[in-house]
């Protein structure tokens, strides 16, 4: 649910911004509408889409915000004015559940892609970022960020073939498959995300750290862009399953879910220190 929120909600903003009349119903699905607001859906929804009920006088994500350790509500990354607390926020929920020993994995994923979103997604619509725990049909804790820009492989196209011709040769426009395997590369080897981008002095545009703890902690990664999606599920510290799907209806952006598989922690986690 929580990676179909965060796509929905992309999209009904970027809609707005185009000039769309954006309307959701949720009179067939109230349990749907109760979840939304619960985990701050509507809050960070553009007030110019009309939902149906009529939106809610108070919001239940900011009743309960922090009441609970099985989710960190949509927190919104604006890139005027970013909320540094978000990385740490989510690395302190997700090491409640995984424990100690994931600090850093959590740390460095978190600050890597909330990073990401404030230097290169490149638009006026604020990105957001949440996690939740499940626990069907194993534990697991689920993280979305996502952006409105030009996405990693928009953003690396125009500045590829001056920088990188061998990958610009590899990975040809006019073949369908070449941006699922450019990104796959950007996830997997890591060097391309330093190319020196003419608007960012060379900031990285990958997700190679993130990546690298998903091989470590057995992760299944997804990455949706701008009309595809690449996942990548590791088990063993080996690549388990390569998917992806072509020709995906058009969302902007870059849109990144994590799910990590638990085990229980050896002791309680402290987070008082």
């Amino acid at each position: 649910m929580l990676e179909s929120a965060a796509r929905l909600l992309a999209l009904c903003n970027q809609l707005v911004l185009k000039g769309k009349k954006v309307t959701i119903d949720f009179s067939a699905c109230d349990s749907t509408r109760t979840y939304f607001d619960r985990i701050g859906f509507l809050n960070e929804l553009d007030l110019q889409v009309e939902v149906i009920p009529c939106r809610s006088n108070f919001s239940a994500a900011d009743k309960y915000r922090g009441n609970s350790n099985a989710v960190v509500e949509f927190g919104k990354i604006d890139i005027e004015q970013p909320d540094k607390a978000i990385p740490r926020l989510l690395k302190d929920q997700f090491v409640v559940h995984a424990g100690a020993k994931y600090e850093l994995a959590a740390f460095t994923i978190f600050t890597e892609l909330f990073g990401n979103v404030c230097e290169h997604s490149n638009t006026p619509i604020p990105g957001f970022a949440a996690l939740q725990k499940y626990s069907y049909p194993r534990p697991h804790i689920q993280t979305v960020v996502s952006d409105s820009g030009d996405g990693i492989v928009g953003t690396l196209r125009p500045v590829l073939a001056e920088h990188y011709p061998d990958l610009a040769a590899k990975f040809k426009e006019t073949d369908p498959m070449s941006g699922v395997m450019l990104l796959k590369e950007v996830l997997e080897n890591g060097g391309i995300s330093q190319v020196q981008c003419s608007d960012d002095n060379g900031r990285g545009l990958g997700l190679n750290s993130s990546q690298g703890y998903a091989v470590k902690y057995n992760a299944d990664i997804s990455v949706r862009q701008e009309t595809f999606e690449l996942k990548l599920s590791y088990r063993g510290g080996k690549l388990l399953q390569f998917a992806h799907t072509l020709e995906m209806p058009k969302i902007k952006g870059t849109h990144v879910c994590f799910d990590f598989f638990l085990t229980k922690p050896s002791k309680p986690v402290n987070l008082t220190k």
